[in-house]
């Protein structure tokens, strides 16, 4: 039987409070050697990983369970990314490993070979996928690719009214299918980003600019040119809990800002603060927007960040 509780969890796309991911054991009706981990093999200097990527998809291999826990060990670890903690955790302990984990493996480890695939074999060693330049960081607002990927600076305007066009162009492909909430989704596309107004995210798009470039100053820019951006310096800070608490106090209904802050697919159904969060309310300030009006965001319940509103009547 699906509770209420298990229901609403299966929308949490994050790690628990503990740090951990979900264990998903609970809902799979096979043997114990049919369940599964994903598993990604690198190469690194030291005792443990530092600053690695985000797993790719070329990467990432399926594996029993019960064959990767032949492989770990004191002497053998694997490593799994804590997205709340911001860094790696090691294991050893084979009770430590639950269906659905990723981890992390040297490749001296093996388990893999390039013409047969996943083996379990020590002696198995595979070959290293090569990273492009702009993989994507372990999950938080510095390390989004598409955040950084065009070539030249998006202003915020211009990227929420791309969105909105998209939205447009799919509801005339669609127009078809009846009851889509294609309203709904206009000014969830409209808001989806207005949380990168916030002053933190811009001083990471820019952070890379000379001080004398009028960039620094003259948009709010929703896009930086791959470049000239910087990390984030405030820890767990997401722009979508930005826009979506902006969105909610200009009225925004339950889907639409479930939309917004649900649209980089990380979506936290808890409001209890993290290991790493400081345990106290986040005085919100009022502020004058570049678009000329001013609003007060509700104050959050973590460190995820105040919101300085920066909104228009355009994105109601």
């Amino acid at each position: 039987m699906l509770r209420r509780t298990d229901l609403f969890a299966l929308f949490d796309t994050q790690s628990d409070l503990a740090g951990h991911d979900i264990d998903v054991s609970g809902y799979v009706r096979s043997t114990e050697q049919e369940r599964d981990v994903q598993v990604y093999w690198r190469e690194w200097s030291g005792e443990q990983p530092d600053d690695m990527r985000a797993p790719l998809r070329d990467e990432l291999c399926r594996a029993p369970l019960s064959d990767v826990k032949k492989l770990i060990g004191p002497k053998a670890p694997a490593w799994r990314w804590s997205s709340l903690r911001r860094s790696w955790e090691r294991i050893t302990d084979d009770r430590d490993l639950h269906p659905g984990l990723t981890l992390l493996l040297r490749r001296e480890a093996g388990g893999y070979s390039t013409d047969l695939g996943w083996t379990g074999d020590k002696s198995d060693v595979p070959t290293v996928v090569d990273l492009p330049a702009d993989a994507e960081l372990n999950d938080y607002d510095a390390g989004d690719p598409l955040t950084h990927a065009p070539r030249e600076y998006v202003d915020l305007p211009t990227h929420s009214s791309d969105v909105v066009d998209a939205v447009d162009e799919l509801r005339e492909r669609l127009r078809e299918l009846p009851g889509l909430p294609w309203d709904a989704l206009a000014r969830a596309g409209r808001w989806h980003d207005l949380g990168k107004a916030h002053p933190i995210f811009q001083a990471m798009l820019t952070e890379h600019l000379d001080e004398g470039d009028p960039r620094r100053s003259t948009k709010i820019w929703a896009k930086s040119d791959g470049q000239h951006a910087g990390r984030c310096e405030r820890p767990h800070f997401r722009h979508e809990l930005a826009s979506a608490l902006a969105f909610v106090e200009q009225g925004g209904d339950d889907l639409e800002a479930y939309l917004v802050a649900a649209h980089h697919g990380k979506v936290r159904m808890a409001i209890r603060a993290r290991p790493t969060e400081r345990r106290r309310m986040i005085q919100v300030a009022s502020t004058r927007s570049a678009y000329g009006t001013a609003t007060s965001c509700p104050r959050p319940t973590s460190a995820a960040g105040s919101c300085r509103g920066r909104s228009s009547s355009s994105y109601r």
